[in-house]
């Protein structure tokens, strides 16, 4: 199973990343490849955001079998974007 832990905190960075994830996440090539988003709300998980070191929010981390794979830090969706497109083959 592939993971994508988005770490979101209030206001503008909801509005940046949100969309974006929302619409991968319903790509139906997305789903049939395993990969399962998940949201931590970053007031309400402090001890997730220290255990996962998120220093620069919003920030989503990429888990294949339990490692992390890949990251993204400070909105910028364009890694982790590229790795679930050729996972899921969405050329």
């Amino acid at each position: 199973m592939t993971a994508l832990w988005s770490y979101i905190s209030l206001g503008a960075c909801r509005l940046k990343v949100d969309p974006e994830l929302d619409e991968l996440s319903t790509n139906q090539k997305v789903m049939d490849a395993g990969i399962v988003f998940f949201q931590v709300d970053l007031p309400l998980a402090s001890d997730v955001v220290t255990t996962s070191q998120v220093q620069n929010p919003p920030a989503v981390q990429v888990y294949q079998d339990g490692k992390k794979v890949d990251e993204a830090q400070g909105g910028n969706l364009a890694p982790v974007k590229k790795w679930v497109e050729a996972l899921a083959g969405l050329f």
